[in-house]
């Protein structure tokens, strides 16, 4: 009996775990926003105080999101006319033409209008951030409860 129950109690808390885990790869697109208002800081301090060009600004930014750097690798080539600006799958429509209108303005004004550009570029981010954490923790919350919820039917089930 008290195997049954150390075994359900197991069998449980990994299949909480594997909900846990399964909704963090719908949170790519939070994580993605994450790193586009960091570097609109970077590239504001950058604008304000270097007069670096937009490959030294993107070279210089370190990150570990692997959708930022293939959008941060599109961005010379697309600069010169040369290629398409990478955007993930996820991204919508809307937040598409963002993100290409500000990489389509920049350096093709003062500095002081592109900090004022990068700022903005960082106010409009922040705000798809804030709507991206607030769908991924729903996604997070529901496959955590639905995962403790199959682990305890089998559980239940095996006692």
């Amino acid at each position: 009996m008290s195997l049954k129950l150390i075994g359900g109690l197991i069998l449980t808390l990994l299949c909480t775990f594997l909900g846990t885990n399964y909704s963090k790869k719908y949170c790519g697109k939070r994580d993605f926003f994450s790193e586009a208002v960091s570097f609109g800081v970077h590239l504001k301090r950058e604008i304000s105080f270097t007069s670096a060009s937009i490959e030294k600004i993107c070279e210089s930014f370190k990150t570990e999101n692997e959708e930022f750097k293939k959008l941060l690798n599109s961005v010379t080539p697309f600069e010169k006319g040369i290629g398409e600006l990478y955007l993930p799958a996820f991204i919508l429509p809307d937040e598409e033409r963002c993100i290409k209108d500000y990489f389509s303005k920049f350096g093709k004004s003062s500095r002081i209008n592109e900090a004022e550009l990068a700022e903005m570029f960082v106010k409009e981010m922040e705000g798809y951030r804030e709507a991206e954490k607030i769908k991924c923790a729903k996604i997070v919350g529901t496959s955590t409860k639905f995962g403790f919820f199959i682990g305890a039917v089998i559980m239940v089930i095996i006692w």
